[in-house]
């Protein structure tokens, strides 16, 4: 690992720690810690009701660290991959939180290729302001919960959100609003065993470069 991060030509860490990854590194970009930043638990131990949990921070950051999203968006701005002036009409339409005041940004992404491929960062910096209680590190977080809607809408639709556009807007305020976590799905046991995309449709156990590696260490 050491020998690989020297052949580059430029190491960047994001890190609280003075870690061994940090030491070799060009530079280094200090991020607050779990309980000063929002974070999130995502342990599925309550199957068939599976649940997400967006934990708030207990602490406030000291001055000069900042949170990864904060870093990303500014990274990203420093490169210039969209100017300032293609959020405003975006940032226009964002008085409301409801869902007619969040299609822009789906329809902005996909219209502008630039802001499509930083979406998170793009949300961030628009949307994240509008979210209650700080969480403005969430708001990556509402592409997710459309995403699950859309893939999952049975679950999606048991978990109690409906159906449709609307049901990953609910979503994604409930995962915005219960510090406590939320069922964002309600599953079924033969669904699960669709979503096994091997080609025989198994859980394939014999892995040939893992038994490879098994062999050599034995």
């Amino acid at each position: 690992m050491r020998k690989a991060l020297n052949a580059l030509e430029v190491v960047v860490a994001i890190d609280v720690f003075m870690t061994e990854t940090v030491r070799l590194a060009d530079y280094v970009l200090p991020a607050v810690t779990q309980y000063e930043k929002y974070e999130a638990t995502f342990f599925n131990f309550e199957f068939p009701k599976n649940v997400f949990h967006l934990r708030r921070p207990l602490l406030a950051p000291p001055e000069g660290p900042l949170s990864e999203p904060e870093i990303h968006a500014r990274l990203v701005e420093a490169a210039g991959v969209f100017s300032d002036q293609e959020l405003e009409p975006l940032r226009a339409r964002r008085v409301a939180v409801a869902a007619s005041s969040r299609r822009p940004f789906a329809e902005a992404t996909k219209a502008n290729p630039r802001l499509g491929a930083v979406t998170p960062v793009v949300l961030y910096r628009v949307l994240g302001p509008t979210l209650p209680h700080g969480a403005a590190a969430a708001a990556a977080l509402w592409t997710a919960a459309h995403r699950c809607a859309a893939l999952n809408p049975a679950g999606v639709r048991r978990a109690g959100f409906g159906e449709g556009f609307e049901a990953g807007e609910r979503l994604f305020d409930a995962i915005v609003a219960s510090p406590s976590g939320v069922v964002f799905a309600h599953d079924e046991y033969d669904e699960t065993w669709r979503r096994v995309q091997t080609d025989d449709g198994r859980v394939n156990l014999s892995i040939p470069e893992l038994l490879g590696e098994l062999g050599r260490a034995s």
